[in-house]
């Protein structure tokens, strides 16, 4: 056994070495999900476990409800007291958060958890208004950012953990209210710039905030700017989308950013969705005014940027027209909707790893057969 270990870990090292250099983006298998039989729905994203959400729309009544699809299971979660509800982000350990808006016929806005099969109320900080508040992200370690209005202030951040729940000290800067959460509580946000009074984009960590480098070749003779902050991964990697007006002219710009460097994720017109832990990014088209329409999503991965039009295994060639894509997991795999409904793409090897893992694992059978003989 100890020879096994051995030979499959000197395979493994040998076999990986010249992918690493190459760094080729890999195929993808295309596997069409279920539908949700005779509802129309909206997929909104998808957790390192294969559980997918979403919102679905109640046809007689106009209204609009979140799902949620546990291992090949729907299950409708309704609109939760309001006209409608909708699913914000899911954990790795399947707790989904959810906003109802129109609370009891009114305007307000309040926040849910679903977790072990149930959906309660998430508790507000001391101090905040009924009916004004958010929720934005949940990291893997039950943490749930939020925002809501206080007595006098326009609003604030809280968090809501096994502590309770309270509102956080973001230092000088007034926080704007759109953020992302990581796994060690870090938050990715959109801030006012107290001296300059525009938005910037500031990651916050240690009771404050600190503000991005500014970025480089955004158009300034623009009518209006807005940054959409989407993902902050562990490492510090955050994806985010700018979308700026003149007139009926739009550009959209989607960078990654990471150790103190932007890395604009493809070319304009590409509004980023999600980013894993490694730092693989998704995005889609987000203009449909171009002739011929062309890929609309997009993978961003070690560096390289590709269509998955160009990525799909020859035995899904041309089977798909692709459109929106709503996720990346930690393997790689994108949750997506196209011509023939919604979809997973699954990273596969490439060819010539398979065939040099297969040999490998073969030499290592003849060697053990060689050795019992």
């Amino acid at each position: 056994m100890r020879f096994l270990s051995w030979s499959l870990a000197a395979l493994v090292i040998q076999g990986f070495q010249p992918l690493a250099v190459e760094a080729a983006l890999p195929k993808y298998r295309i596997d069409a999900i279920a539908p949700v039989v005779g509802i129309p729905h909206i997929l909104g994203g998808m957790n390192d476990l294969g559980t997918i959400y979403g919102s679905v729309y109640d046809q007689p009544s106009g209204f609009s409800g979140t799902f949620i699809r546990e291992k090949d299971q729907y299950r409708s979660l309704g609109t939760l007291g309001g006209r409608f509800s909708v699913p914000v982000d899911l954990n790795n350990r399947g707790q989904l958060i959810i906003n109802a808006y129109g609370m009891n016929g009114g305007d307000g806005s309040a926040p849910f958890i679903y977790r072990d099969g149930r959906v309660n109320p998430i508790p507000l900080p001391a101090g905040a208004i009924a009916g004004s508040a958010t929720v934005q992200d949940i990291n893997d370690a039950g943490q749930i950012l939020g925002w809501a209005r206080t007595s006098g202030t326009a609003g604030a951040y809280f968090v809501h953990d096994s502590r309770g729940s309270r509102f956080l000290d973001t230092g000088t800067l007034p926080s704007a209210r759109l953020a992302v959460l990581n796994d060690k509580g870090e938050i990715f946000s959109v801030v006012e710039d107290g001296a300059s009074g525009e938005s910037r984009l500031a990651i916050y960590r240690n009771g404050d905030f600190t503000l991005l480098p500014p970025l480089p070749d955004v158009p300034s003779d623009r009518d209006s700017i807005r940054y959409f902050p989407l993902a902050l991964n562990n490492a510090g990697q955050a994806l985010f989308t700018i979308l700026s007006r003149a007139g009926r002219d739009s550009v959209d710009l989607t960078f990654v950013y990471g150790q103190g460097q932007y890395t604009q994720f493809g070319p304009n017109l590409f509004f980023g969705v999600d980013m894993n832990e490694k730092g693989w990014a998704v995005g889609s088209l987000s203009s449909e005014e171009i002739e011929p329409p062309p890929d609309r999503i997009a993978v961003f991965r070690d560096g390289e940027f590709e269509y998955l039009d160009r990525l799909v295994r020859p035995a899904d060639a041309g089977k798909w027209t692709f459109w929106n894509s709503y996720a990346i997991d930690a393997r790689g795999r994108i949750l997506g909707r196209g011509s023939l409904g919604s979809f997973i793409a699954t990273p596969v090897p490439e060819p010539a790893t398979a065939l040099l893992l297969g040999a490998g694992i073969g030499l290592i059978g003849v060697a053990l057969r060689r050795r019992a003989a």
